[in-house]
């Protein structure tokens, strides 16, 4: 559906469906910014990526159990954390790809870090996919590397996070203060 539909479908659920401040999205990023993190990466960024940043460049709080949305400053941040161990040698083959459309590499310079759990398990946006893949939206584990596609664009991936809210797939726990999926919470 697009960038705007799908945040604010996603944005109307947190507000009728969790205490409110759970999930804020910050202002959006001006062009400059945008155009700086695309010179760290050595390529324009897809359009809906920059659309969407253009909206909210970053998140107060968790959308759903992949962590808050990073900045674009804090992408950059996590990207040069990335680069580095890249250039040292820190990672190996992935050990549990689910996927043929994602490249078998733990890291590439073409993958951005774009939401932060905390424990080192972001989501990605994957422009250097593998060449049956396209470029999308992976979940990364940092025990194991890329683990599969989440969506196939960035607003690929907010749509399948409003139809999976909608769905009831989600749910707010207030045990964990997130939303999660409601499988999580049966025995």
């Amino acid at each position: 559906m697009g960038v705007a539909t799908g945040w604010k479908r996603i944005l109307k659920w947190y507000g009728a469906n969790t205490p409110e401040g759970t999930l804020s999205m910050r202002p959006g990023a001006t062009r400059e910014q945008i155009a700086e993190l695309e010179a760290w990466v050595g390529q324009k960024l897809p359009a809906d990526f920059r659309e969407s940043y253009s909206r909210y460049n970053g998140s107060d709080g968790w959308i759903l159990h992949y962590g808050s949305l990073r900045s674009l400053t804090e992408i950059a941040t996590e990207w040069q954390m990335f680069q580095k161990g890249h250039e040292e040698g820190w990672f190996g083959s992935p050990t549990q790809l689910e996927s043929p459309k994602i490249r078998p590499l733990w890291w590439t310079p073409l993958r951005l870090p774009i939401t932060d759990n905390g424990g080192g398990d972001p989501v990605m946006l994957d422009l250097d996919p593998a060449p049956s893949g396209s470029r999308g939206v992976i979940k990364f584990n940092h025990e194991v590397g890329p683990i599969n596609v989440l969506g196939p664009s960035m607003s690929g991936w907010l749509d399948r996070i409003a139809e999976q809210l909608e769905a009831g797939v989600h749910a707010y726990s207030e045990d964990s203060l997130m939303v999660c999926p409601v499988a999580w919470g049966r025995s």
